[in-house]
């Protein structure tokens, strides 16, 4: 049985959209008119990966290079609640944002549901959307 997101109000429509594939354990999210201006984003994206956790730790001396790659996981794994779990960051400077996020545990192909609402002028329209990475409590 497919799983529904949470409805917000009873008389909203909740609908499957589609899925976006992650293959870096991060997603981003913006307005595609900026992706020609997005070579910033990499260096925002590399501030939620792994390296730049193990540099945060290494700069509060929790790591050092005398440590077995074994207790530096360890360490990561204690400290996980210090890792950036997303990101809000300028693209231009004329006010364009985007977010890059953590994509639950990692890689994996995570379904999108829009929350559809009916307007008494226009009609339909998506209210909002959900991305399921698909994690359970």
């Amino acid at each position: 049985m497919e799983k529904s997101p949470i409805n917000l109000n009873v008389d909203d429509e909740w609908r499957k959209i589609g899925a976006v594939q992650v293959d870096t354990g991060r997603l981003v999210i913006l307005d595609p008119c900026y992706l020609q201006e997005c070579a910033a984003i990499e260096d925002h994206i590399n501030d939620l990966s792994v390296q730049d956790f193990y540099k945060t730790l290494e700069d509060a001396g929790l790591i050092d290079d005398s440590m077995t790659m074994r207790d530096v996981r360890e360490v990561a794994r204690v400290n996980q609640h210090k890792r950036k779990l997303h990101a809000e960051f300028a693209i231009n400077d004329r006010g364009a944002t985007a977010i890059v996020t953590h994509s639950g545990f990692g890689d994996g192909i995570y379904p999108i549901h829009a929350r559809i609402v009916q307007t008494e002028k226009n009609g339909p329209r998506v209210a909002g959307i959900w991305i399921d990475f698909e994690i359970e409590e």
